[in-house]
């Protein structure tokens, strides 16, 4: 997993919704130990990923959070993450273009 986390800045024309963590439907591969989300649902609407930008882990006692960094097929960043103790997808930030 890469510790970058790669995300527009206000001076690229872009604002940030905080704090969003809305439980979302991901279509997941998993293959060779990694994670890539292809496209999820937010308010029944489907977000369709162009690229991963960035991914790293974050430990919460045992538990592992897996976090994403992504650019939308429409040209709007988001972060998810992926709770391996539930089994859970969560967005979590979302930005943009203003």
């Amino acid at each position: 997993m890469l510790s970058a986390h790669a995300f527009p800045s206000a001076s690229d024309g872009y604002f940030m919704i905080e704090s969003i963590h809305d439980p979302i439907e991901v279509i997941t591969m998993f293959g060779n130990g990694q994670i890539r989300p292809i496209r999820f649902r937010w308010k029944n609407k489907i977000v369709k990923i162009a690229k991963v930008t960035g991914d790293w882990v974050r430990h919460e006692g045992q538990n592992r959070i897996h976090y994403f960094a992504l650019l939308a097929a429409n040209a709007d960043y988001y972060e998810i993450c992926y709770n391996t103790k539930e089994m859970t997808w969560q967005l979590t930030r979302v930005w943009m273009e203003g």
